[in-house]
């Protein structure tokens, strides 16, 4: 079961950019149905990627609707730098920053 926070969160994201339930499911490439039922707080079992998919489109770290501790202001960009990638790219790209840092 999905805590009840994360269908608050993606709703009022999703309106305050002005998108429809069929916007933000065609763009996350899930289902109307799959949307409605995060939001309503209805959905059983869900694949976690799917909701990636649908928080990407927001922009809305994983972080903030998950109850972890809330992301800097630079770890909110890096974040938001890393989702806007080509997903063809991310994971090497992720691996090089990896490399920097350590």
């Amino acid at each position: 079961m999905l805590p009840k926070n994360i269908g608050d969160s993606i709703r009022l994201r999703r309106k305050s950019l002005g998108m429809s339930i069929e916007s933000l499911a065609e763009k996350s490439d899930t289902s109307v149905a799959f949307v409605s039922r995060l939001e309503l707080h209805t959905s059983g079992s869900v694949r976690l990627d799917k909701i990636y998919q649908v928080l990407d489109v927001l922009e809305l770290p994983p972080a903030e609707v998950f109850g972890q501790p809330a992301l800097t202001d630079a770890e909110a960009e890096l974040w938001t730098l890393i989702h806007k990638l080509p997903v063809s790219d991310r994971d090497e790209k992720v691996r090089a920053m990896v490399r920097l840092l350590k």
